[in-house]
């Protein structure tokens, strides 16, 4: 079996062999996301499925995985993502507001960031920018259900 740890999930604590369902969350000082936890057992999830569909695989790739975790660590007032891989192993993410509307990011491994927000009203709006700026791209389209609600109730953007 092949060992998670090294780079590939660094951050997110993995230290087991996969096929464990053991992992030591925060083993790295690493900024705290939210949802941690529960992201963690959806990455080994989809690192697992993608070595089991394909064994020659490296899994997910390090670099999508690296800029969707310095994405939830920069933007720590977000609602949790639901998760995804893409068929080239990079991070998917979405969040999904009321009725129709939904933001989702594609990580690739190069630091870019390819995103699309569907609004109730039908409009679409996408793009690839630059992952550390994607939330600074998108403050503009008025999309504040993908943030944690006590945070825009307060008014912290």
């Amino acid at each position: 079996m092949t060992n998670v740890k090294n780079n590939l999930t660094s951050g997110f604590g993995y230290d087991k062999k996969i096929g464990k369902e053991e992992y030591n969350m925060n083993k790295k000082k690493d900024i705290p996301i939210p949802y941690q936890k529960k992201l963690n057992k959806r990455i080994f999830a989809l690192l697992r499925d993608a070595i089991k569909d394909n064994p020659n695989s490296l899994g997910i790739l390090v670099g999508s995985l690296h800029y969707f975790h310095k994405f939830l660590q920069s933007n720590t007032k977000l609602r949790c993502p639901i998760i995804s891989l893409t068929p080239e192993n990079h991070i998917y993410a979405s969040w999904r507001g009321k009725g129709r509307e939904k933001f989702s990011v594609h990580f690739l491994p190069n630091g870019n960031a390819r995103f699309i927000i569907s609004q109730s009203n039908n409009i679409r709006h996408w793009g690839t920018v630059i992952a550390n700026t994607l939330i600074k791209t998108i403050t503009s389209y008025k999309i504040d259900w993908i943030f944690k609600k006590s945070q825009i109730e307060k008014g912290e953007k």
